[in-house]
């Protein structure tokens, strides 16, 4: 065989190295990874049959072309949507405090349509506010990417549990097959609210470590550390609120802690009774409003204050 110019081959050679192709002594790539380098780099007509003499490749000279008019098929799509904002970054409390109603009224008419819609992720990222022109500024949630309709599941489209684990509410951590409740997210709402409320003030972060407890994946440190938040007056939310939102503390923390305080002590209880004396007859425990504690109309009375 022929031998052609070392520069031409050298010249080739070294422009595919970059893209970390191998050479016949590694087999490890296949012809179609070969074909798109090669597209990639876009190398000239003559110097990939240079390369094919050479045989510094190993793949099907037959199959190249095919595989070329394959990888240069594309489909461009443009999406356009208005800008949103991060609802942390609001500086006027009233302001923010409608937003969040706006989030939990749009959350609820999801759920409880026809067709539900069954958000698994509410978490700090993905509570926004819209800025309008006459001044209002209306919240809004967004990443519906793992949202399911229809079927109240807290698996996600891969069957894994899917959601912000710092936010996540207790049963949720402690049962990761339960049957997604919309008392779960009001729970993850509460904690969102925390941790804003703990980090924030007029839409700058001054405290980075506050609740740093719910930075683990661990669910077994997460359960304790969220217990400990919803035990109510003392707690150490009531110290680590910042000034912007400690007005929020007293009109919507407090009362919530004290709801979801009540509804997972009488949770508890009822477990026990049931775990004590597995045959005693007792009343049906309603697990979806945690023994008619954590409703609807409770959740929107606080919010209204």
């Amino acid at each position: 065989m022929t031998r052609l110019p070392k520069t031409s081959v050298s010249s080739s050679r070294n422009r595919l190295s970059k893209l970390d192709i191998q050479t016949k002594h590694n087999q490890k790539y296949g012809n179609r990874k070969l074909a798109q380098s090669l597209l990639m780099v876009k190398l000239p007509p003559k110097e990939i049959d240079d390369l094919k003499k050479e045989q510094f490749f190993r793949f099907n000279t037959k199959e190249l072309p095919k595989i070329l008019d394959e990888t240069g098929k594309r489909t461009s799509r443009a999406i356009v949507t208005e800008r949103l904002h991060p609802i942390f970054r609001l500086t006027n409390l009233d302001h923010f405090k409608q937003a969040i109603r706006d989030i939990v009224l749009a959350h609820h008419f999801s759920f409880i349509r026809e067709a539900r819609i069954f958000h698994p992720d509410i978490s700090l990222d993905n509570l926004m506010v819209r800025y309008s022109g006459d001044g209002a500024v209306p919240g809004a949630l967004i990443d519906f990417d793992l949202a399911s309709v229809g079927v109240s599941s807290s698996e996600g489209h891969h069957g894994r549990r899917t959601g912000t684990r710092r936010f996540m509410a207790i049963d949720l951590l402690e049962n990761e097959t339960s049957p997604h409740l919309e008392r779960f997210d009001w729970e993850s709402f509460f904690y969102v609210i925390c941790w804003i409320g703990t980090h924030y003030s007029y839409g700058t972060e001054v405290q980075t470590d506050a609740l740093d407890e719910l930075d683990t994946d661990v669910d077994k440190l997460l359960v304790p550390s969220k217990q400990l938040m919803l035990v109510g007056f003392g707690s150490p939310l009531d110290i680590l609120f910042t000034d912007f939102y400690k007005p929020l503390y007293w009109t919507w923390v407090y009362d919530l802690q004290s709801m979801f305080h009540d509804a997972h002590q009488a949770e508890n209880e009822s477990r026990h009774a049931k775990a004590i004396n597995p045959e005693r007859y007792m009343p049906v425990f309603d697990e979806e409003t945690l023994g008619g504690i954590v409703t609807w109309d409770r959740i929107w009375k606080i919010l209204k204050n």
